[in-house]
């Protein structure tokens, strides 16, 4: 939350430098207050849980990429794996795993990148 620094009430938005009660700029603390507090929504709803997105992947070729925010991608391997399916079974496991695995990975590295960004000073 932030607060305004002169009249002491909390801004209802946080981006705003000028208090929309007194009218008064909060230059300073408001702008890194801001950038806490932008830190920590990343963190909160930016976070993916890589067992999520493997499981999904595995059930449904693509869709641990879709739940990872790749959706062109996710969607492309759901069109290839129904395309294999159709072709042989054993392959559609095949994608399913390697859906599975690389929704994993991703679903790291988008948490390492919020970690770099939410740790930086």
């Amino acid at each position: 939350m932030v607060y305004c620094t002169h009249c002491g009430k909390e801004q209802l938005e946080p981006i705003s430098l000028n208090c929309p009660f007194c009218g008064k700029q909060n230059l300073v603390n408001s702008i890194s207050d801001q950038i806490v507090q932008i830190k920590q929504q990343l963190a909160e709803y930016g976070y993916k849980n890589p067992g999520t997105a493997a499981f999904l992947g595995l059930v449904i070729p693509g869709l641990g990429h879709v739940y990872d925010g790749n959706v062109g991608f996710g969607i492309l391997l759901f069109v290839i794996g129904v395309i294999i399916a159709y072709v042989g079974g054993i392959a559609v496991l095949i994608v399913s795993i390697g859906s599975a695995w690389a929704a994993h990975d991703e679903a790291n590295r988008i948490n390492a990148s919020i970690n770099r960004l939410v740790n930086q000073n």
